[in-house]
């Protein structure tokens, strides 16, 4: 049994040995093995191509078309709201000068109505100036005439009193009126 397990190490020994001679380095420069690693290379290659190209590829590039699309969408309504935007600053600005002209209008004729109004009150105001001043006219000419013909009678008594005082037997009450009459006139 010894002989057995000493043939067993020695045949170990051998194959170790022999192994050991051959693998002087990395595998993959052993230039034995370079027809089997270019194989496998190509396969490899060709699979990662397939891979790449039928898989990973498509979806990528639809995940990039996706964007591109939404972009380009989102680009679309920016523009549009760009253009709406600019519409409804439009239509603001009209209806602003609208509505500034259509205020100046009412104010116009608002200060017309006013000016008429006012136009009207004047002359009406004007007018009852005009009756007062008529009447108080006519009413001073009547105080006039009667302070007139009260100054008159008064400077008759007055005169007839003092001539009756300086000279009581010479009293022509018509004499003096006359001479008054005459005096107050001119």
């Amino acid at each position: 049994m010894t002989d057995t397990i000493d043939a067993a190490h020695a045949a170990e020994h051998e194959v170790g040995t022999h192994v050991a001679h051959e693998s002087n380095g990395l595998p993959q420069f052993d230039s034995s093995t370079y027809m089997n690693q270019a194989v496998w290379l190509t396969i490899s290659l060709i699979l990662v191509y397939f891979i790449l190209s039928r898989i990973a590829l498509p979806r990528i590039g639809g995940v990039l078309e996706q964007r591109s699309q939404t972009i380009q969408k989102d680009l679309d309504r920016a523009a549009d709201m760009r253009t709406k935007a600019q519409e409804a600053e439009e239509a603001y600005n009209v209806k602003l000068q609208n509505a500034r002209a259509e205020a100046q209008e009412i104010a116009e004729k608002t200060k017309a109505k006013a000016q008429s109004e006012l136009d009207a009150a004047i002359a009406k105001a004007d007018l009852e100036i005009g009756k007062q001043t008529d009447k108080s006219a006519k009413r001073i000419s009547e105080m006039q005439a009667d302070a007139e013909k009260s100054i008159s009678d008064i400077a008759k008594d007055v005169s007839g009193s003092v001539v009756d005082a300086i000279s009581p037997s010479s009293n022509d009450g018509s004499l003096i009126g006359k001479t008054l009459t005459k005096l107050l006139k001119g």
